[in-house]
């Protein structure tokens, strides 16, 4: 193996060439540029540089997150009713419209058809309850007049039984009368015995004897007449029994007559029901055909902006075809991907910054933090509420940012934090200009400062730059006056990227 060695010379020469370079990217090498090769390095600094110190400030903590942009809630408007034909396409996409507006309207010809001829049917069956609630009425009528002929019937049953009443006490009478003449007649032949036997005697003057022979024949008389006097009483009482007897034929008969009225009024009235009943589907058939024909003018569900339109005109829809997508309320929001060690960290109402493609930022807050992860990616959704009237339109992919308050943080510039092998070392000046390195351990960074998580003494000074030339213990020149280490209060924003 060839060993190739360098004269001093060379050395210096090559030294020179990468110090040149060095100086345009730079400038702080120049001192070191100017020193001659040859100068002793004990004596001499290896770099001037300026100094900082450690500052503790309040970094605003954000959660970096990605995201698409998406329609709070969308509604489907679709048809209800189907077979008939588009005749207008009143809106169109990116318009916006009010609950209950008209989008679109159909074919009302066959519809229209119908309802007049389900009115024809209506009228007739109308027609119908008429004639058979006419019927009812006569019927009642019925019943009324053969009730009213019961009551008459009842009427002359009462009167027979009086009249029988009358005739009875008539027959007692009779028998009473029968019964007294008997007596006198009984009387009559004794006195007409005892006069003819007196009457061969002289003892009483034939006169008186004649009158006592007439009055045993008129009581005589008397007694059949009083019995004629009975059976024709007795007749009549028969008779009135006879006429007692068909009045009971009667009322029994106009009873009868009352409760077929009744029968033919309830079957009149369940046909009235049946009637009604039908009366009432028909009617209810013209509703239907009412709504179908309010369903020919397709309305928007809500207030809202069309988002997507498919009815075209002269097309025939079908039951549930979709004719348009609408974007409820014009609100959008913003569907944010966190990871899971975030997510503990978020909170609903929290404020979130949303940066556009366009360019414009716009606030939102958390509406909702869904409760499950994704199983693919592990991530979970933070559904973030935007505000009305910016440019973001559904669809569109952004970054944005989630508030987490602030915290403090000691920090430094990033270029006096220098990162060799996978670690990262800031030098601190000593009073003799020397150099220290110290390891340190880095967190947030926020534009041009980083972090320090290594419990340093806020007091000493260090490298503010240059520090990548530096070797531990390296003599220096401080070209600024060491700077006084203060607690700002600046509100500096602090990003944790969510990387996925």
């Amino acid at each position: 193996m060839k060993t190739t060695h360098f004269a001093p010379q060379r050395f210096k020469s090559l030294l020179a060439s990468v110090l040149a370079v060095s100086l345009a990217l730079n400038p702080v090498l120049l001192s070191y540029a100017e020193t001659p090769a040859t100068a002793d390095p004990a004596a001499k600094p290896a770099l001037t540089v300026s100094s900082t110190s450690l500052q503790q400030e309040a970094w605003e903590v954000d959660i970096l997150a990605d995201g698409v942009i998406t329609a709070w809630q969308e509604a489907v408007v679709s048809s209800e009713i189907g077979g008939l034909r588009i005749t207008e396409v009143l809106v169109d996409v990116g318009q916006s419209v009010k609950k209950g507006e008209p989008l679109v309207k159909l074919a009302q010809n066959t519809i229209e058809a119908d309802i007049a001829q389900q009115m024809a049917v209506i009228n007739q069956a109308k027609a119908e309850v008429a004639r058979v609630q006419a019927g009812v009425l006569q019927a009642q009528s019925s019943v009324a007049q053969a009730e009213a002929a019961v009551t008459q019937a009842q009427a002359g049953l009462a009167q027979s039984n009086a009249t029988i009443d009358q005739a009875q006490a008539g027959l007692a009478q009779a028998n009473a009368g029968v019964a007294q003449a008997t007596a006198n007649l009984t009387e009559a032949q004794s006195n007409a015995e005892r006069a003819k036997r007196l009457q061969s005697t002289g003892a009483l003057p034939q006169q008186q004897i004649d009158q006592y022979f007439t009055a045993a024949s008129t009581a005589r008389a008397g007694v059949e007449g009083q019995k004629a006097g009975v059976a024709a009483q007795r007749a009549t009482l028969e008779a009135q029994k006879a006429g007692l007897a068909a009045r009971q034929a009667e009322v029994r008969a106009q009873q009868v007559g009352v409760e077929s009225s009744k029968v033919a009024v309830k079957a009149q009235e369940a046909a009235l029901a049946a009637q009604q009943a039908g009366l009432k589907v028909q009617e209810a058939g013209l509703k239907s055909h009412e709504i179908r024909l309010a369903q020919t003018t397709i309305v928007a569900a809500d207030d809202g902006v069309i988002s997507s339109r498919t009815a075209s005109l002269g097309a025939v829809v079908q039951p549930g075809s979709e004719l348009f997508r609408l974007i409820r309320k014009n609100k959008l929001e913003w569907r944010a991907e966190i990871s899971a060690n975030d997510l503990g960290q978020i909170r609903e109402q929290q404020t979130a910054n949303v940066t556009l493609p366009t360019g414009e930022t716009v606030t939102g807050e958390v509406r909702l933090i869904a409760p499950t992860l994704d199983p693919n990616t592990r991530r979970a959704t933070v559904y973030v509420s935007l505000p009305l009237g910016s440019s973001a339109r559904p669809g569109m992919f952004v970054q944005g940012s989630l508030k987490q308050g602030s915290s403090n943080a000691v920090t430094l510039p990033q270029t006096a934090v220098i990162l060799r092998d996978g670690r990262h070392y800031v030098f601190e000046i000593l009073s003799d200009n020397h150099v220290r390195q110290h390891e340190v351990k880095v967190g947030r960074q926020r534009k041009d400062r980083v972090e320090i998580l290594t419990d340093l003494d806020q007091k000493m000074r260090l490298v503010a730059n240059g520090g990548a030339f530096l070797n531990d213990n390296d003599l220096v020149q401080v070209v600024d006056q060491p700077s006084t280490p203060a607690t700002s209060t600046s509100s500096t924003k602090d990003t944790k990227e969510v990387k996925p």
